[in-house]
């Protein structure tokens, strides 16, 4: 099942994020600075890699996120 911040995003911008929600922390991530980073400089910066491990989000599933274009990144 979505989660109500999942659902609003998929309808338009939404920066409402709920920790327990592993689609909310892909698209928080995807949202951030060090995804950004790591896209530009054409690799997974350690930041970045932190916060998958920190979340329990694979690379995958944020990079899906910021394809989705429910993200700035």
């Amino acid at each position: 099942m979505t989660c109500p911040h999942c659902a609003a995003a998929a309808k338009g911008p939404h920066y409402v994020f709920q920790r327990s929600c592993q689609a909310c922390c892909a698209r928080d991530i995807a949202s951030g600075p060090h995804f950004r980073r790591s896209r530009v400089e054409g690799k997974q910066v350690k930041e970045y890699r932190d916060q998958l491990k920190h979340y329990g989000v694979t690379h995958e599933a944020v990079v899906r996120a910021a394809e989705a274009g429910r993200t700035p990144a």
